[in-house]
């Protein structure tokens, strides 16, 4: 094999990112435009009376048992992800230093582990939903404790052994550090760029769209390098042409691309894996990708390639056999229903909303919302793409009480297999929303509603807020405000009721406030 390979496919998978961020932009404007417009049409027929509601769950589980459960399933998480992610540090690291010529020694053993591993502090992160300055703090004491392995170990070894002292060997840990950043530098760019909140919804599979799609174009012209040179084809060449040649390839990495979206979205339909685990997935996948491509521009053969993916398909495995085997415990409270209720329009304010507390919320309990452009971007997932894609988004819209109770009968309220429940968007047109509301307020467990910019204007908020008191619904509400809520308009509607305050400042003194609010067992709410 030519000796550069590795080389171009490394550029192909930074052809692919360039291809992909562009494309991910798109898609998500061109998506929060089209539920824009979905929610403006009118609906044909209208729900006249409220859908009977299933009963809530009696007696709810004490706010302990909630915060309990989710340590439980923080612990299930770490337990499993760290375990079977040795395969591909074990793996990848063993490889490096085989193609390398290095020896197996201890030392060198574990730098190299240790580097690749620390890819791991990131991927728990996002799963565990760490702060930037938490994230990082992590990342340092990682760092930290390799770089004192790597001193202490030979330190030790030599002074039991030759009973001498070497100070020489603090060297290993600039060596570590040097040797991490050199060899994962392109991963956590890749990951960094691919996390960032509002783009990992999408950006991950459409890297990998771009990457199969990219595909056909750079095997055809390996084959048209080969056959310009005396290889197998060059008649067919002759015939076809290299534009023709391009152009099929093309449309065959097209093809590739769409039946690939096709399999994701249909598997995560069936549950097999998570938004999250989508994403550490593509994660691991380009992770192995870019050490293929130097293990084949190291070697110049090409089964450094196959054996990369065996290594990322074995770990895929053991992900799922993991969950499998260590279910979340039978002991955990019942699912806790969160309806989401918000001022539309301040895409930034609801974003993040969501990242501090309903990714979060997910290990309690399942989440509603009505779906608008102001979340577009965090709540859109592999079957919205598809459909999107597809031009199917209408018939995702509830436009009569037939759409209305077919969603109702076929809510998702399983856990995924890493003991997250998902948020479920109800796509309404300019009058379906209201008939959603009252479906959805008697079968939710708890309720926020995010207040912070409500006037007079935003009647639709003052109809929920009406709705809320109508039915009883106040006693397990949580209502966020802050400096731009109209507090006099609010009493008008909610005069003499009990309702549970929290404003924004709050939060800045106490993150979890707003999330403990939401569970049973708080002291009693403040009135209005």
């Amino acid at each position: 094999m030519d000796s550069t390979f590795g080389g171009k496919l490394i550029f192909y998978l930074g052809l692919a990112v360039v291809l992909a961020l562009p494309l991910t932009w798109g898609l998500l404007a061109l998506y929060g435009r089209a539920l824009a417009r979905g929610m403006m049409a009118q609906t044909k027929s209208q729900v006249t009376a409220p859908l009977p509601a299933s009963p809530l769950r009696s007696p709810p589980a004490e706010a302990a048992a909630y915060l309990a459960a989710e340590r439980s399933l923080h612990g299930r998480l770490f337990r499993v992800l760290a375990t079977c992610g040795l395969i591909p540090v074990l793996c990848l690291s063993t490889t490096d230093l085989l193609l390398g010529g290095e020896d197996l020694r201890a030392t060198q053993f574990i730098a190299y582990a240790g580097a690749i591993g620390s890819l791991l502090v990131p991927m728990m992160k996002v799963y565990l939903g760490w702060s930037l300055r938490r994230g990082v703090a992590y990342f340092a004491v990682y760092l930290l404790a390799f770089c004192v392995l790597l001193v202490g170990w030979p330190m030790l070894r030599d002074l039991i052994i030759q009973g001498r002292f070497d100070p020489t060997l603090i060297s290993n840990a600039l060596w570590f550090l040097q040797f991490l950043v050199l060899s994962t530098w392109l991963p956590l760019l890749l990951m960094t760029i691919t996390g960032l909140p509002r783009l990992r919804t999408v950006l991950p599979v459409a890297i990998l769209l771009a990457l199969a799609t990219v595909v056909g174009p750079a095997l055809a012209l390996e084959w048209v390098q080969s056959a310009v040179s005396g290889g197998p084809g060059a008649e067919l060449l002759l015939r076809v042409g290299l534009t023709g040649t391009l152009l099929l390839s093309l449309a065959i990495g097209g093809l590739l691309a769409f039946g690939l979206l096709r399999l994701i979205a249909a598997q995560y339909q069936r549950k097999r894996f998570s938004d999250l685990q989508l994403l550490t997935d593509i994660w691991w996948l380009l992770v192995v990708f870019e050490a293929s491509a130097q293990w084949v521009a190291v070697s110049g053969h090409a089964w450094p390639a196959p054996f990369g993916l065996g290594v990322f398909a074995i770990y895929r495995v053991a992900v799922g056999l993991g969950f499998a085997h260590f279910p979340p415990s039978s002991a955990l409270p019942p699912n806790r229903r969160l309806l989401l209720l918000r001022v539309f329009g301040d895409s930034p304010r609801s974003e993040r909303l969501f990242d501090q507390l309903i990714q979060r919320w997910r290990y309690l309990g399942s989440v509603h919302l009505i779906a608008a452009p102001d979340l577009a971007t965090r709540t859109i997932d592999p079957e919205d793409l598809l459909r999107f894609v597809q031009g199917r988004l209408g018939d995702a819209f509830i436009a009569g009480p037939g759409e209305l109770a077919a969603r109702l009968d076929t809510l998702d309220e399983a856990r995924d297999p890493d003991g997250r429940f998902r948020v479920t968007e109800f796509y309404c047109r300019d009058q379906s929303w209201r008939d959603t509301l009252l479906a959805l307020l008697p079968r939710s467990d708890a309720i926020l509603m995010d207040l912070r910019g409500f006037s007079r204007a935003r009647a639709g908020c003052a109809y929920e807020l009406a709705e809320l008191a109508r039915l009883g619904c106040l006693p397990r509400t949580t209502l966020l405000t802050d400096a731009s809520t109209d507090r006099h308009f609010l009493n008008e509607i909610l005069a003499g009721t009990a309702a549970r305050l929290i404003d924004d400042q709050a939060l800045a003194r106490e993150p979890t406030a707003l999330f403990r609010s939401l569970l049973p067992g708080i002291p009693a709410p403040a009135r209005l």
